[in-house]
């Protein structure tokens, strides 16, 4: 509960919520769209499955070179704001061009470009949000948002998007309508990586940080 209070006092902290739950809303929209596309498409439970098992090998291989090649390079040229603004913008163009056209080969280029930026540089990238952090408030709140926001969000999402599918959204409609989140997504993740500097630097005026903390990133 602890984590809970430090959470709703810190902008930064919330901010670091709110592009969480963004993140999670467009995760949920393309495994409903997977769900939805992939069984109009492939008949037969194990040609899914098959696919399914190429994906994970695809997003694991693609994470594994943008970790090796991409992640440091572009964390160190554009900043923690400028690499998360990349993957949630990235994220966006694609789910504007699943509205456009929602295929097979779309949802399946989007999830694995959408899990494999995560897992190399989304997820790399907003963890340095909490170094400059102190003890209290890295175990503490980052634990709720990691646990209770995400699984909230996870929950919501589901149940807003069955919501939206029962009054006859689609899976292009859908997509269409996270656009916004996905802009909104995009500006909280680079205005993320501003905050993060000023911590670093000992300027920020948000609870919980330390100052003069570098960040190893």
């Amino acid at each position: 509960m602890a984590g809970v209070g430090l959470t709703v006092r810190s902008p930064f902290l919330l901010a670091v919520a709110l592009a969480l739950v963004c993140y999670t809303m467009f995760s949920t929209v393309l495994y409903f769209a997977q769900t939805e596309i992939v069984g109009a498409s492939i008949a037969g439970a194990g040609d899914r499955t098959a696919l399914f098992a190429r994906i994970d090998l695809a997003v694991n291989a693609l994470a594994i070179l943008l970790q090796i090649l991409v992640t440091g390079p572009l964390i160190r040229r554009a900043g923690v704001g400028g690499a998360l603004a990349v993957v949630a913008a990235a994220a966006t163009a694609g789910v504007a061009f699943l509205g456009i056209a929602p295929a097979l080969a779309t949802v399946v280029a989007l999830q694995i470009l959408h899990r494999a930026s995560h897992f190399a540089v989304g997820r790399p990238a907003r963890e340095t949000l909490f170094v400059s952090l102190d003890a209290e408030t890295r175990y503490k709140a980052k634990d709720f948002i990691d646990t209770a926001v995400y699984r909230g969000s996870d929950a919501a999402s589901a149940w807003l998007l069955a919501l939206m599918r029962s009054h006859g959204a689609g899976v292009s409609a859908t997509a269409w309508l996270s656009v916004p989140v996905g802009v909104i997504w995009t500006g909280v993740s680079y205005w993320l990586g501003r905050s993060g500097d000023r911590q670093q630097a000992g300027r920020s005026p948000w609870p919980g940080a330390l100052p003069g903390r570098r960040s190893a990133a």
